[in-house]
C-alpha cells in the first residue's frame, strides 16, 4: 500500500502527530509520503 499524507501545520503540532503516523504505516512495511500543503504541486502528487 502506498500512503500520501498532505498536511499544514502552523505550530508545528499537526507536524509531529503526522510523522507518528507515517511511522506506524512504514512499520508495515507499506510506504508513505509526507508532504505539506506550501510544497504540494499538482506534478508532484502524479508521480507517487
Amino acid at each position: 500500500m502506498k500512503a500520501l499524507i498532505v498536511y499544514f501545520s502552523q505550530t508545528g503540532n499537526t507536524e509531529k502527530v503526522v510523522r507518528a503516523i507515517a511511522k506506524g504505516i512504514k512499520s508495515t512495511d507499506n510506504s508513505c509520503t509526507l508532504i505539506t500543503l506550501k510544497e504540494i504541486e499538482l506534478r508532484k502528487v502524479e508521480k507517487l
